[in-house]
């Protein structure tokens, strides 16, 4: 479309040449002006938009491609240094600042990123927002996959053997998902990477998936694991491995089955103990054909209303660290921390509160002198600590901290200020 700089380009001439005729001819003469300068103003508003040039051949970014500085391949380590604190969203996903997605497999390293935007060396090439046309400038075409601006349909790009899925809303870009490790040789496209899910069921009583959960309980004697997995007509080698990470009692692995079983597109096992399990943090493996395909972590734990505490420490102050185990404190230790260990694992959201009490000596009343409180999101964690920094010296006497999950208190421990007392560590670890 003409702009209105060339408009009035277009119509200075004539209105110049309009004033320099005699003035006996300016009134003939001023019809036709007036007229082609109608039919200029006509074709500035009729003529057809000038579509914004694109280069038939995009030059791709130059250097390593990644989203937020992360890239798939990387460690968790490394991407938290770029992305500060993350929350944990579920197993192996994780969401940052931004709202950044990060997912990371079984040994910590980067397998999915969902970002905003995407780099190349250092430099910002495309941002959630940008026009389509932007892909164009950015990377080349793909043989089949040339206007395919779908938000349902992948959207793939090669670049240093990468897959790039772009989900699309109306003519713009709103999202960024990098997907695939890039390739170790040549600029041949690497597989895409299958991403399976596991997923838990509780028995239906019968021996058959039930109700779909997110932990276990102790009492689900049987439990069931499927994964979706399509082989067409092939009939692949599945195996599953179930294990335990890390229990508060070992399990003994003779009273334990586990089978597997193919059904549909699904890889399904079952395992079954005919006692209580041990609450803990466990393992599922996937094996089609002897490589893994899927694999998640799960805690095996009784819900929050039923935790208890089943061992408190006080600990040292170590330049405002927790330190070894105490058992008794003086006046001048001014920072105390505590640990509670429970017999479980806090899932989702509970709300945590600490109570510092003051122990009267001759009456035994207790008075609350200080209490903590914080709300946990998502955590899988058997472990709750505290700390509290007095402005002066402590008075001697006995005191008492409880722990309370959600309003109800799941334990306390009692301790005593003496002035001539030493502080000593033990050697002793309770967990």
């Amino acid at each position: 479309m003409l702009s209105i700089e060339w408009l009035f380009w277009l119509l200075l001439p004539i209105v110049v040449f309009y004033g320099l005729l005699p003035s006996g001819r300016r009134r003939g003469g001023c019809y036709s002006v007036c007229a082609g300068a109608i039919a200029l103003v006509a074709g500035f508003f009729t003529a057809a938009p000038i579509q914004p040039e694109l280069p038939v051949t995009a030059r791709p970014p130059l250097g390593e491609l990644s989203c937020h500085g992360v890239r798939p391949g990387m460690t968790q380590s490394d991407a938290t240094a770029l992305l500060g604190p993350g929350v944990v969203v579920e197993d192996g996903l994780w969401r940052y600042r931004d709202q950044v997605m990060v997912e990371y497999d079984a040994h910590n390293q980067v397998v999915g990123v969902h970002g905003k935007q995407l780099e190349s060396e250092g430099h910002v090439v495309l941002r959630a927002g940008d026009p389509k046309q932007r892909l164009a400038y950015v990377f080349p075409p793909v043989p089949g996959q040339t206007g395919q601006l779908d938000p349902f349909v992948p959207l793939y790009y090669r670049q240093g053997g990468v897959e790039f899925l772009f989900s699309v809303e109306g003519d713009r870009v709103s999202g960024i998902v990098m997907d695939t490790v890039p390739a170790s040789t040549g600029d041949k496209p690497s597989q895409k990477k299958v991403k399976t899910k596991i997923q838990l069921y509780r028995d239906n009583g019968r021996g058959k998936p039930g109700q779909a959960v997110t932990y276990f309980d102790p009492s689900d004697h049987v439990q069931h694991m499927i994964a979706p997995h399509s082989a067409g007509d092939r009939i692949p080698r599945i195996r599953w491995v179930c294990k335990p990470v890390k229990t508060g009692n070992p399990v003994r692995s003779r009273p334990r089955q586990l089978t597997s079983s193919r059904v549909g597109d699904e890889a399904r096992a079952t395992v079954s103990l005919e006692r209580d399990w041990p609450w803990g943090l466990y393992r599922a493996e996937l094996y089609v054909d002897g490589e893994l395909q899927a694999s998640r972590n799960y805690v095996i734990s009784q819900p929050v209303e039923k935790l208890r505490v089943r061992h408190f420490s006080r600990l040292l102050d170590t330049n405002g660290r927790p330190g070894p185990p105490a058992q008794v404190m003086t006046p001048k230790e001014r920072t105390v921390h505590f640990e509670a260990l429970l017999d479980g694992y806090l899932m989702g959201e509970t709300h945590v509160v600490w109570k510092y009490l003051r122990v009267d000596p001759s009456t035994g009343s207790q008075t609350v002198f200080f209490e903590q409180a914080s709300d946990l999101r998502d955590e899988r964690s058997n472990s709750l600590t505290s700390y509290l920094t007095a402005t002066r010296d402590w008075i001697p006497g006995p005191y008492r901290v409880e722990l309370y999950l959600n309003g109800r208190k799941v334990g306390h421990h009692d301790y005593s200020v003496k002035v001539e007392a030493t502080s000593r560590a033990t050697s002793h670890d309770p967990r």
